[in-house]
């Protein structure tokens, strides 16, 4: 439970921001902790497959609901964080800025 709550925080803050509640700072509280969190995740992942595979095979569909739902919370960081970055550069690129978007990198030598 705090592995899928520590990766849901991003979740968390965008339902309490819905809710007109503003940002809870859940991220700041359990954004350390959210290595532990995810190995802990992976290691009880992959001891209920190892479960279903070697003793309860009817649990797979239950198991495979589990695993789609802890993946999405776990990556749901990263997909907000990928939208907003899409979402800028498609602002840039209708205002002009940026060179339609493209990104430009420059060596500088001291």
């Amino acid at each position: 439970v705090i592995s899928m709550l520590a990766s849901s925080c991003c979740a968390l803050q965008v339902l309490l921001s819905a809710a007109a509640l503003g940002c809870s700072g859940l991220n700041g509280v359990l954004g350390p902790l959210r290595p532990f969190a995810l190995a802990t995740t992976a290691i009880l992942q992959a001891t209920a497959w190892h479960t279903v595979i070697t003793k309860a095979p009817k649990q797979a569909p239950i198991v495979a609901a589990m695993s789609a739902l802890t993946a999405a919370l776990t990556f749901l960081p990263e997909a907000i964080d990928a939208l907003e970055q899409r979402r800028r550069s498609r602002a840039m690129a209708a205002r002009g800025v940026g060179g339609e978007g493209r990104v430009v990198a420059l060596k500088v030598k001291l």
